[in-house]
This record gives structure tokens, sequence and C-alpha cells, in this order.
């Protein structure tokens, strides 16, 4: 008899879907590897574009093609091809994405030598569409997501349970059984968070490694958020159910309190003399879940509860463990918004605060209706263990206007408050803060206690409110402006003063002098010989042919000082022109009526308004006395420069490039 098809150590399952532009990478990313001992099983999933095409165009023998005619969803084409697949291992890799070339090697030598893990994961390395490495900024949220450290599995399911997925799914390398034996492929209804099911139900058995290397390189495709993972609207919608059903399945896989405990050390507090029941535990810990969708659990704690309370021995020993019971259910269901009715409806976020003799305390919160003629009544119970001299309830956590009706503590009438109110108008009270505060003075309650309130909002208060901070901040912005001016004024006029006072005029001299002595050595030399010229008693003509002298003698010492420029300027003195390079402007630089030329080699265009701005901002007339490289450009160059109103005269000539070395 013949021998079978030797079955390879690895199957490498290739998910493509409309990715013309990366599978080549991807495929041979693959075919490149190190290890060589696989077989790729390539599932194109309907796609529209020409990755087909591409995907035939590579007849390696290893290579065995899943071409669908419709899209169905990277679910169901993993799931196919995991039947089909052969391999000990199985390694998840997708179109857009790529891997360094040892990365089976490495996973592969890490499972043979540790039996007792049943999958292998990656870091990664982030690229862009180009395939360049992308370095993301600290506040990304993919920066740190996938640098995990290695962790039991009771401990991975606590993170997963706080912080859903952290593992990278073309980085996998999953034991062929574990599929089966795990159900990890029972993922109906998923779309957004297959894989992160498939790693909580594997560390409800198994223990999982992640290999400190980047092995991975992961495309990230910001543009039109493509990403499985980028969160588009649609996508933040299907996560939250999908954070639902997983929520369910935690509550399906926890077969022994002890195990329970150690994924949430925790619940320890819900042991009542060594007993828990870990159901409730857990419905209590999707109540307190924060950051991470909260409705969603929230929701898995309620039906939790309510699924306690529908089995006889679960609600006898909740009540005798936790003293819980339908009403306590009852509260709980009116307590968390699940669907977020805060917000679809109206509302008020009202608190209770107590004091007696230190701070506010917040003792409870309501949330209370309005209904549609603006009316509110609001009730809340609660317990005052201390005494309390005074109660603060808060209507809302913003701006508000509201007509107090009556207030009932107890049963009794509380007619006389105080509050923060801006102003009254027509007995509604209207906050010109986001806390508004109404206080009530109690003497000394305690125990239970109920505080009731019958009100009504404002009508269109909020448009009252814009138009009240728009004419406050008008209004503050005038006062603001009359009092500068006032200051301004005051100033001037202090200045004036100064400046006519004698002990100014009288302190001319020593500011002169401390002036000097802050100068440089030349300007000092020159201050003084400036003073013994002028005190020289011979006529002008005999002065001016003096400083003509001295200027001329002294010029390699005087030439960078003020003084010598002023005589240059006064002798008409110009420098000679420079020589023109031949054949580039000959003739042309010598007939300027400008006293200043500019010339400028012009190679990248997309400078040119740089350019002219800076020279626009000279405060001097000029010529300009362009180069270029392009016939095309000169015409642009010329247009810009003609623009300028300081430019007298405006030449632009097309001479070979020279790098730097253009004659001016």
């Amino acid at each position: 008899m013949g021998q079978g098809k030797r079955v390879p150590t690895v199957s490498v399952i290739l998910t493509s879907y409309n990715h013309a532009a990366y599978i080549s990478e991807a495929i041979e990313s693959v075919l490149n590897q190190t290890f060589a001992d696989f077989e790729l099983l390539i599932i194109d999933d309907g796609s529209k574009d020409n990755s087909r095409k591409i995907i035939k165009t590579f007849g390696d023998p290893r290579i065995k093609t899943f071409l669908y005619a419709e899209n169905r969803g990277p679910v169901l084409a993993i799931r196919d091809a995991v039947k089909s697949a052969r391999g000990k291992y199985i390694a998840v890799h997708h179109s857009d994405d790529s891997w360094a070339l040892d990365k089976l090697e490495k996973q592969v030598a890490f499972l043979e030598a540790n039996e007792n893990c049943a999958a292998c994961f990656t870091w990664v390395d982030f690229i862009d569409e180009q395939g360049n490495l992308r370095e993301l900024d600290d506040k990304d949220f993919y920066k740190t997501i996938f640098e995990q450290p290695n962790r039991s599995r009771a401990e991975w399911l606590n993170y997963f349970f706080y912080n859903a997925n952290c593992l990278c799914h073309p980085s996998a390398m999953v034991r062929r059984e574990a599929y089966e034996k795990y159900h990890m492929l029972d993922l109906h209804g998923f779309w957004q968070l297959p894989d992160w099911l498939m790693w909580v139900r594997l560390c409800f058995h198994a223990e999982i490694f992640v290999l400190p290397e980047r092995l991975t390189k992961f495309r990230l495709r910001r543009a039109r958020q493509e990403n499985t993972s980028a969160t588009s609207f649609d996508k933040l919608i299907r996560a939250d159910l999908e954070f639902y059903f997983v929520a369910r399945k935690f509550a399906e896989h926890f077969t022994d309190d002890k195990f329970f405990l150690e994924v949430f050390p925790e619940a320890e507090k819900f042991l009542v003399d060594g007993q828990i029941n870990r159901r409730f535990a857990l419905a209590k810990l999707y109540l307190d879940k924060k950051n991470i969708a909260v409705a969603a659990y929230q929701l898995a704690g309620l039906e939790l509860l309510k699924n306690l309370l529908s089995t006889p021995s679960d609600a006898a020993q909740i009540k005798k463990l936790y003293g819980y019971d339908e009403k306590t259910f009852l509260v709980d269901g009116g307590t968390y918004d699940i669907f977020n009715l805060t917000e679809k409806i109206k509302m008020l976020r009202a608190e209770i605060f107590a004091k007696s003799d230190g701070e506010f305390l917040s003792i409870a919160k309501r949330v209370i209706g309005i209904d549609t003629a603006r009316k509110f009544y609001g009730r809340i119970d609660f317990e005052l263990a201390e005494p309390a001299k005074f109660l603060r309830f808060d209507p809302d956590e913003n701006f508000i206007s509201l007509k107090i009706n009556r207030v009932l503590i107890n049963g009794e009438t509380y007619n006389d408050f105080s509050s923060n109110v801006g102003e009254i108008v027509g007995d509604f009270y209207r906050f010109w803060t986001s806390d508004p505060q109404i206080i009530f003075e109690v003497k000394n309650l305690s125990g239970h206690v109920t505080f009731e309130i019958f009100g009504e909002l404002e009508e269109n208060y909020s448009a009252i409110l814009e138009a009240a901070l728009k004419k406050r901040s008008h209004e503050n912005l005038f006062a603001e402006n009359e009092n500068l001016k006032a200051e301004v004024q005051r100033l001037t006029e202090l200045n004036k003063t100064i400046l006519n006072s004698n002990s100014w005029k009288l302190t001319e001299p020593l500011r002169n002098f401390k002036q000097w002595l802050h100068s440089d050595n030349k300007e000092k030399a020159f201050s003084a010989a400036r003073f013994l010229y002028r005190a020289m008693p011979i006529d002008e003509d005999k002065k001016t042919e003096l400083k003509d002298k001295f200027y001329t003698r002294f010029e390699p010492l005087l030439k960078n000082t003020s003084g010598y420029k002023n005589w240059q300027i006064s002798k008409g003195f110009v420098p000679s022109p420079p020589v023109s390079a031949q054949g580039t402007f000959d003739g042309e630089l010598f007939d300027q009526p400008g006293k200043i030329a500019i010339q400028a080699h012009i190679f990248y265009l997309d400078l040119l308004k740089e350019v002219v701005d800076a020279c626009a901002n000279m405060p001097y007339k000029f010529d300009a006395l362009i180069s270029v490289v392009d016939e095309g450009a000169a015409e642009k160059v010329r247009n810009a420069f003609e623009k300028i109103p300081t430019a007298e005269k405006v030449i632009v000539r097309v001479v070979p490039n020279r790098g730097r070395d253009v004659a001016p």
C-alpha cells in the first residue's frame, strides 16, 4: 500500500477579503518562512477586487485555496478552514498583515517544549498602508495594547473581564485539537469580538503564552476606519451587543467556587460563613463594572439575578447570605439605566447630601422623570446613621431653572431653604451654575428619611441661558475695554509729567553717561573722539576736513560703527558694483533705479511664496534679479515679484541648473 500525504506541522489559515493591495505581501511572508513544514490554506471570502487573480499567481504546492462567491464573514471562513486543516498547529493570518520570517519557527519551538500551553501569541510592529513601520503616539489605543506580560489563565480571565481583548489574532498559533475540544469556533452572531470569545473559552481550560518578540506586522488602515476593531459607529453598536454575549458566556463557564475565586479574588467579600453563591457574586461584579461596555455587563448582571430569584434554592440562599430578594431586585431594576433613558428622555440626575458639623456627604442619588408639561415629582428614600442638621438637594448636574411647588421631608412641609441661585424670575429659580444646590435646615434628623419634591422646569431655559450669557459676555468685554482705555490715559499723563519734570531734565547727562558706559569699546572711543572734535576751537570747514582724514585713516577700526556708516552716507559713497557672470545678466545690473538689488535662484517653486513674502516685508525699495531653470516657471515668478509694491524692477532669466554655483 502507498503512503498517504504527509501531515504538515502547521496549517496556516489566511483569510482574504478585498485586500488586493496587500495580499501578495501577506502570502510571501508565509512562503518565505524559515520554518517550511506547513500548508497554506487561503480563504477568499467573496472579494470584489483583484485579490483572487493575485492569489492564483502563486503556484507553491503547499497552497490550497477556498474561493467563495459571496462574503460570509471571517468567522465562517476560519471555521471551514479549520475543518480542512491537517497540521498539529494552526496559525491564523490576515491578508492585510505580514509576518517576520522566523515567526513560525519560534512559535513551533515554544509549543513543542511546553505541552501545557494551548496557544502562543507574539508582540507586534505596526505598519501603515505602504508597509512602512509606524510609530504611534503615546495616547494611541494600539500603542501598547498587544505588549502584554504573561499571566496564568485565571489572571488572563480577570484581565479579559475588566479590559476586553488584548491579544493579536494574526499573531496566534493554537493547537488544532483545542478548537474542537473547547468549542472555540462556536461564534454565531459574532463579528467584532469573535477572537476575544475564543481566548476566553481557551483560558477556562488551558494556559496561553505571549512571546515578547515583534514577529507580527499589524497594518493600521486609519483613513477609512477599515480595521475590524476601528471605532466606526456601526462597529461600536455591534461591539456592545457582543460584550453582552461574552458576559453571559463568563457565567456559563464557571463550574466551581475555587476557580471562580482564583479568577476574581475581589469576590471574597461575598464569602459568608464559608459559603458563596458565585453567580450572585458575578452578577454584582457585572453591576459594578466601569469604563468598558457598562450597560452590556449591567444587563447580564440583572439577568443573572432574575434567574437566581426564579430558582427556589438559589433565591433562598441569596436571601439568607446577602438579604437579597424580589424587592431588592426591584430597586436594582430601577437604578441601572441599561437602555440609556436618561439621554433619550428628559431627566433630572438628583442627589441628596447631609451634614451635621463637617462637610456635606453624599447620601443618595435618584433619576427623576419629567412629564410633557415639564412637571416632575421626585421621591428619594435613604437612611441617616448619624443625626443631620442640614440636607442639601442638588436637582441636576447641569444649569437648570425650576419652580419648587412643594417639599416634604418625612411628610412635613419645608418652605424655607437657601440656595446658590443666580436669579429668581416669576417663581423660577435660575441657577447660573452646573452645580445647583438647595439647602434645608432639618435640625437633628436621623433614621429612615423620605424626601419628596414637586416642581416644574422653566420652558426654553437653554435659550434663555444662552442669550443671558451672550449679554453678560458683551457687557463684561465693554467694561474691560473701558477700564483699559482709562488705564492707558492714566499712564500717558504720568509719562508726560515725568518727561516734563525738572528731575528728568537734570538727570539727562547722567543717563547719557550710563549709556556710554554700557556701549562697547569702539563706540566708547568713538564717543570720546566726537566729544573732543566738537570742543575744538576751529571753523566748520577745518572740522569737516579733519573728520574726513579721521575716518579715512581709521577705516579698518571704525567701519562697523554707526558713526562711520553715517559719514559714508553723508559723503555719498556707494560700494562698487559686482562683476556679472558672463551670459547671465550682462549689462542689466548697472542701470537700476533702486539702492538695493536682491539676487535669488529659485529651483523649488513650492518655496516661491515664502521668498516673495520675505522680500515684501523689507522696508526698502529694491530690484529683483531672479534666475530659474524652467521656462514654464519664469512667468509665474515674474508675476509674483511684480505684485510687491517696493519692487522697482524685476528681471527673470532662465539659466542652466548648476546647483549652488549659479552666478549672481
